[in-house]
């Protein structure tokens, strides 16, 4: 019952430090409430006559309990500007009706404390709130008629001396919170920055979408789509064109060559799978549906083969490509616990590998069902009847150019 109260508010949609914020409020809540129920035991059972003292805990014990509302309504810094407002008055009714005498004024101090605490949200509400504590337990010690017949104008030594000590431990406890705040806003932007890394890499790992379910459900990713498009491409002559030459140069070229294809994923709205060797792997239509998703892959294919013919004639490098696609059901998670990859699995994703290894450097191969999603965006020849190792015979295509340009 605890752990829900102190939960009150929290969604899947609330950051980590959102997190912290709003469990801290929760927890200062059932604090403060539970301080003012057995406060207002004790009035009741020994100062019957301090009623207004009374009132002001019931008030301040309802008040807490509307914070919780107010957090469990997404409204979290209007819940904590209402806990430390609540704080300050019921402390202040406190200091006025029973006085200084037994140092009452010092509770002033956990606000002070927690204006500090809070300063992440409603950061210039709470210093506000900061500086009227300052103020209010400054005039309690020195100018409130109760404060030993006024301690400016006593010549008292051990009153002026107790007065010292008290603003002494006051102000160093400020101190402390306003440093204490400042380390605790440098430890959240370190780990801010370094959550933002380890995200950015996760999301060059997997698909985003991926990414936020595994964040937030560790439960197995897996998922049927009823019709992707899948794309392979190879590239020909790699093997003889890498051999004999130095590992870095050989890293180079193909980084150059795969880094321009990642660029253009975002331009298509299509997904990098994975890369094999010198095989680059890409799905369009997933992990959120998209109905023109061979349309989308095919103008992919062919930027990229045009890509490379301008490689070829700009830098004489002896490479070409195979492009294989094929279009249909699959189903698609994320395997592993360490090296986790996505990648996807079924006889669509085998015959556009076929339709890679058994196609021509430089042309787009596609099968019957890609040609009939793409048909009336493409020039297109039909290749006839081809012989596919673990298929038989299938009727292929050659995409020739796009008709028209298409806007993503």
């Amino acid at each position: 019952m605890i752990r829900r109260i102190f939960e009150i508010g929290i969604n899947d949609s609330v950051s980590e430090s959102d997190y912290k914020f709003i469990t801290l409020t929760n927890v200062i809540g059932l604090t403060i409430l539970i301080g003012m129920i057995a406060w207002i035991g004790l009035a009741i059972i020994y100062f019957p006559q301090l009623n207004l003292n009374l009132i002001v805990f019931c008030i301040t014990a309802v008040c807490c309990l509307f914070s919780f509302f107010l957090n469990y309504i997404q409204k979290h810094i209007y819940a904590t500007t209402l806990l430390l407002v609540c704080y300050y008055f019921a402390m202040m009714a406190h200091v006025i009706i029973c006085g200084t005498s037994y140092g009452h004024q010092l509770l002033f101090i956990p606000g002070t404390l927690l204006t500090f605490l809070f300063s992440q949200k409603g950061r210039f509400v709470n210093y506000f709130i900061a500086i009227l504590l300052a103020i209010t337990f400054v005039y309690f010690e020195c100018f409130y008629p109760a404060s030993y017949h006024m301690v400016v104008f006593t010549s008292d030594l051990a009153v002026v001396m107790r007065t010292l000590i008290h603003l002494t431990v006051y102000f160093v406890v400020a101190l402390f919170a306003i440093y204490l705040t400042y380390v605790l806003n440098q430890i959240e932007n370190k780990l801010k920055i370094e959550r933002e890394k380890a995200e950015l890499l996760l999301f060059n790992i997997l698909p985003k979408a991926i990414a936020i379910r595994l964040k937030s459900d560790s439960h197995e990713v897996a998922d049927s789509f009823p019709t992707v498009s899948i794309l392979f491409a190879d590239l020909v002559g790699f093997t003889d064109f890498s051999t004999g030459k130095p590992p870095g140069e050989v890293v180079d070229v193909l980084n150059l060559i795969f880094s321009h294809f990642d660029d253009l994923l975002e331009k298509y709205g299509v997904e990098k799978i994975k890369t094999i060797g010198d095989c680059y792997m890409v799905a369009s239509g997933l992990p959120e549906l998209q109905d023109d998703h061979a349309i989308r892959i095919t103008n992919f294919a062919l930027e990229i083969s045009a890509y490379l013919q301008q490689m070829r004639k700009d830098s004489g490098f002896p490479l070409d490509m195979r492009i294989g696609i094929n279009s249909g059901p699959v189903v698609a998670g994320v395997i592993g616990k360490k090296k986790f990859i996505y990648d996807l699995w079924g006889d669509s994703v085998n015959t556009a590998s076929r339709m890679e290894s058994h196609g021509i450097p430089g042309r787009i191969h596609v099968t019957q069902a890609t040609y009939d999603l793409i048909k009336d965006n493409f020039r297109i020849e039909s290749r006839g009847l081809i012989e596919v190792k673990g298929k038989g015979k299938m009727q292929t295509y050659i995409v020739k150019e796009a008709m028209f340009e298409e806007t993503f």
